[in-house]
């Protein structure tokens, strides 16, 4: 009875020309796009080195760490060109537009620009960093850690533009990263498909389906499958076109970008059985509101413009940790960058939470649904 009910599924779903067209050509159209207008823009190899000012003040003095840290990503790793200047000539050279940022070390670390751009990201990308391996040492510090291993052990990974699996980076990957979690997302109006088949307020042949003796549980499960298999394979169509065809590279962590493609897939199927199961809106409005939803998690992960995952980040962060969007675009983001490792992990454990909170409140409202008549 299962496989009857997923292979009916799958036959119905696949019929669907909408929903093929906006989860398999868009989304590669749209890439195609982005290739011919963004790949290679930002290639670190063709990028000159960021002018940015660093405010030399007492904070600056005492840390040992933030003084080696500059000069890493400065000397051997050619990216950043600092002036050395006090806090008034900084502001003064930041007006007049002879450094792009000013960063003054206080008890954590402050980044003043006055536009946006890829210079500017740059310089957001490494006040991240060091804030993130600042944090490392004083943990590594605080277990009696020697300084000179963990100021080894800090150049050895600061330079975030030199991943483990990659030799050539290129920060327009972000672009092509947020262009999957925007289409994962999306992909969630399968199974939005399949539950508003099954609702008898919303479809004849929801209605037909309540008649029949299938049960409710056995149905979703049904098409849990058959939504989630269509839309895993059409992620890995995408996945391959912009491999194979635009050169995106995305490290050679194989198994681990197919299990960020999993749960990308499950995320957004979650988000789109949340919108099915909540009120009696028709098929349609429902599928409004996800695009729309989809639409804005991906502008906020960086999808038009990347400063914005930068500025959500900073001034907003609580947004960034439960946008499903951010959550795989840094997946993949972590991947390329740095091999993997904790942050990898922190957010498809993210991804796997946010699946199964969603579709545990859906299962529980749609179980509950009762019809006075059908």
């Amino acid at each position: 009875m299962m496989w009857h009910l997923i292979k009916y599924r799958f036959k119905t779903l696949l019929k669907d020309r909408s929903l093929l067209f906006f989860s398999i050509l868009f989304p590669i159209v749209l890439a195609t796009f982005f290739g011919m207008t963004l790949k290679g823009a930002y290639n670190v190899e063709t990028l000159k080195p960021v002018d940015v000012a660093i405010v030399l003040n007492e904070n600056y003095n005492q840390d040992q760490a933030f003084q080696e840290f500059v000069k890493t990503i400065s000397q051997e790793n050619g990216l950043l060109s600092p002036q050395y200047v006090s806090e008034e000539e900084a502001e003064s050279l930041l007006e007049s537009g002879d450094v792009k940022g000013i960063i003054t070390k206080t008890e954590g670390i402050k980044l003043t620009v006055k536009a946006s751009g890829i210079d500017q990201t740059i310089l957001k990308t490494v006040t991240d960093e060091y804030l993130v391996k600042s944090h490392m040492i004083e943990n590594m510090l605080a277990s009696g850690a020697d300084f000179q291993q963990l100021m080894a052990s800090m150049n050895e990974t600061t330079d975030y533009l030199q991943s483990n699996s990659t030799d050539n980076v290129n920060l327009s990957y972000i672009f092509f990263y947020t262009i999957i979690a925007m289409t994962s997302l999306y992909g969630g109006t399968w199974y939005m498909r399949c539950i508003c088949d099954t609702t008898a307020n919303l479809s004849d042949r929801g209605i037909r389906f309540n008649v029949s003796p299938v049960k409710k549980s056995q149905g979703l499960l049904c098409d849990f499958i058959a939504a989630n298999v269509i839309q895993f394979f059409s992620m890995v169509i995408l996945l391959a076109y912009l491999i194979f065809v635009i050169g995106i590279d995305f490290g050679n962590q194989i198994p681990l970008i197919f299990l960020t493609i999993l749960g990308g897939s499950l995320a957004g199927s979650a988000l789109g059985s949340l919108i099915s199961a909540i009120g009696t809106q028709s098929y349609q409005v429902k599928t409004s509101l996800l695009v729309g939803m989809t639409m804005l998690m991906s502008f906020l992960s960086g999808m038009m413009m990347v400063q914005v995952k930068y500025y959500v980040q900073m001034y907003a962060p609580i947004i960034a940790k439960i946008n499903p969007a951010n959550m795989i675009t840094d997946a993949f983001y972590s991947l390329y960058y740095y091999g993997g490792g904790s942050r990898y992990y922190m957010n498809i454990a993210s991804l796997f939470i946010f699946s199964g909170i969603l579709y545990l409140i859906s299962f529980v409202i749609l179980r509950r649904k009762q019809y006075d008549s059908l």
